[in-house]
């Protein structure tokens, strides 16, 4: 779903293989997010016109504690003709604005003052209606970006990033949303008929967004059989890792 990587210089970001322009800092993002916020016919990377038709108004809820970030995501995001419903520092206020405002989507890093922005997403995913979610994270190593693709986010972005590539990664998150649509049933995914009673169930935790420690301790069963019951899915259904299952179940 997604990669990032850095070149020597300024970290670069990719979002479903799309890769803006690498040549950015820090400071260009807040500078650029800044003027583009006093006129929406600003810069091209603020304006809204980048955004697509059909994710203008789009509702977002940014969980962000460096307040200089924050600002500069929702000064962006307006910009952008993006509606930001609520920016939040702390992990523990999310839950509660998302039952509010039902957001499309959530723009979150990952190292938050109290706690793991990953596992706020896992706990978010079985307890909300699905919305799209885009990780905004320093963070660039391996560890990281696995378990991050375990909840299937629809981005993620590095920092530090330019105002042209957040509101790629947003676009992209919000068009790849409004394309799955509403999740399909298990018997539709094909080739459903080649698993066994335990990996259909298995298949439909994941659907469901759990990750598979979480569906070890449901079913009561140890995280290396449930490990081997994913391998004996991915052969069946001729895959190669958790995440280009999940693309297949939502796109087919």
């Amino acid at each position: 779903m997604f990669t990032s990587c850095t070149h020597g210089g300024p970290s670069c970001y990719h979002a479903r293989r799309v890769q803006p322009d690498e040549n950015n800092t820090q400071s260009s993002a807040g500078s650029s997010a800044g003027s583009s916020a006093g006129s929406a016919g600003g810069s091209s990377s603020g304006s809204s016109d980048d955004a697509p038709d059909a994710s203008k108004g789009a509702s977002v809820i940014i969980v962000e504690d460096d307040p200089v970030v924050a600002l500069t995501l929702r000064r962006t995001l307006e910009s952008a003709g993006y509606r930001v419903d609520e920016v939040l520092a702390a992990a523990g206020d999310v839950l509660s604005a998302c039952v509010r405002h039902h957001p499309d989507l959530l723009l979150v890093d990952i190292m938050l003052a109290d706690g793991d922005g990953i596992h706020l997403v896992e706990k978010l995913r079985e307890a909300v209606a699905k919305m799209a979610v885009v990780f905004v994270s320093g963070k660039t190593d391996r560890e990281t970006f696995a378990r991050a693709a375990e909840v299937a986010p629809e981005g993620y972005v590095v920092k530090p990033f330019t105002p042209a590539q957040l509101l790629a990664a947003v676009d992209i998150a919000l068009g790849a949303s409004q394309q799955q649509g509403a999740p399909i049933s298990l018997n539709d995914v094909v080739g459903i008929e080649r698993l066994s009673p335990r990996e259909k169930e298995i298949l439909g935790r994941l659907m469901d967004h759990r990750r598979p420690p979480t569906i070890a301790q449901e079913l009561h069963l140890s995280p290396h059989t449930v490990r081997n019951h994913l391998k004996s899915i991915y052969a069946k259904l001729g895959v190669g890792s958790q995440q280009e299952l999940l693309d297949r179940v939502f796109r087919r």
